[in-house]
Formats: C-alpha cells, structure tokens, sequence
C-alpha cells in the first residue's frame, strides 16, 4: 500500500495562518514542535510534516478504515531531508519527501524497496481537478499494464482509497493520489 500528499506551497502561503495560537498544539507532537522551532524554515518544516503525515494516514488506512484524520496521533520522527519514520499507534511506516520552491510531496510506504511510479503534474484549471488525477492514473496504468485505456476506471473504495478496475475487475494495483491549488501527484504501487 501507498499514501501520498502534495501541497502548493504559494497558495498556502497566501491561504493558511499556521501562527495562529493552538494550531501547532492540535497537529504536532511536542517533538514535531521542537523540530519545527529548530528549523532554519519553520514553514516549509510544518507543511513538510503536515504533507508526511497526511501520507502515511492515507496508507493506514489499508489497516484503520475509519475515515478519521487525527494528526496529532501521527508520530513523525525525520532523520534527513527526504526520509522519515512515522509511527501511527503500533504501526511504522517510511516517508519520504521532496520539496520544490514551488511544492511539496510526500509518499508513505511500508517497505522502503518498493517499486513505485511517481508522476506530479501542474494544473492548468482548478476545476474538476479529481477526475483529472483519474484519468492520469488510468492511463498511466493502461500504459504500463498494456490495457485499453477506456476501460481502466478509478473508483473510490467505501473508505475513500481510489481502487482501479479494467472492466469491471479490480486489479492488485495500490494507487495514492493527491491534488492542491496547481499541483496534482499519484504514486502507483505493485503494478501487475
């Protein structure tokens, strides 16, 4: 299994106070904290974990189908720039990041040796942003799997976790995808 995050970082620039008294209380450990205080850029460190963090939820949710975001109860423990271990009750996963001046991704897996397909695109319009991160995906997976891209579908499990079928047969393939502001991102898992 795969999660995935992306963040546009101007328009969370422009859209988000994280300053604000409590924020970093209600998201962040005491650890996370004292990571953030310590950095040379306090915003990109809090949108970094906030972006790893949302990954590995997404990945947890394979084990924990209830639809709950609880920030605070995703432990991030970075030890370089790309690479982190997050603890999510018992469970640990890996994270690994990449940051742009333009944006930030993070993707969680279980195994660090896992072959993975990346692909981040800039959006040309903010409308329907969710079926084109669809349709990206299907054809990445039709081109891979050499399937017709008309029939490989994207759908959305009842836990949220996009699912992907050709014709009507679900496939053994993990997906994770992520859209904001200009910025969508899918990472794709075990294709077969």
């Amino acid at each position: 299994m795969i999660g995935n995050d992306i963040i546009d970082i101007q328009l969370t620039k422009a859209k988000t106070d994280w300053q604000r008294p409590g924020f970093l209380n209600k998201i962040f450990t005491t650890q996370e904290q004292e990571y953030i205080d310590r950095a040379k850029d306090p915003f990109l460190s809090v949108w970094t974990l906030w972006s790893i963090k949302e990954s590995a939820y997404k990945l947890n949710m394979k084990y924990d189908t209830r639809r709950k975001f609880n920030p605070i109860k995703i432990e991030c423990h970075v030890s370089n720039n790309q690479t982190s271990l997050v603890s999510i009750g018992i469970r640990k996963f890996f994270a690994k990041t990449l940051k742009t001046r333009d944006y930030i991704y993070s993707y969680a897996l279980e195994n660090l040796q896992d072959n993975l397909t990346h692909c981040i695109k800039e959006l040309t319009t903010q409308d329907k942003q969710s079926h084109y991160c669809n349709e990206l995906v299907a054809n990445a997976i039709a081109n891979k799997l050499s399937l017709n891209y008309n029939e490989v579908i994207i759908r959305k499990s009842k836990n949220g976790k996009p699912e992907v079928y050709n014709h009507n047969i679900k496939l053994n393939t993990h997906v994770s995808i992520s859209h904001h502001g200009k910025y969508a991102a899918y990472s794709i898992l075990d294709l077969e």
